[in-house]
């Protein structure tokens, strides 16, 4: 994204909260934020926990993300569910 980092983990915040996942853990680092959040339990899969990272890069941040419903081994598509509506939603912002 080429928006400046205040910005980037403004439009992370909103998001996560309209994605319903609560924020958990928020690590600073030098040009680097990574952050935890998780998502309730529902009839697809236990409690979700996503990972984020968010890089500062030349042109802008660069961010990653990751989702796992620990001690499944098939969560019905809600991980990549979760991935899709976060990235759409800092699209979006």
């Amino acid at each position: 994204m080429t928006l400046p980092p205040g910005e980037v983990l403004a439009n992370l915040a909103v998001t996560l909260a309209s994605i319903e996942h609560s924020i958990t853990c928020v690590t600073f680092g030098d040009n680097h934020c990574h952050i935890r959040a998780t998502l309730p339990p529902d009839l697809r899969a236990m409690e979700v926990r996503l990972s984020v990272n968010i890089d500062g890069v030349d042109q802008g941040m660069w961010i990653t993300a990751t989702a796992e419903a620990e001690g499944q081994w098939y969560d019905w598509g809600k991980c990549q569910s979760q991935l899709d509506r976060l990235f759409t939603g800092l699209r979006a912002a």
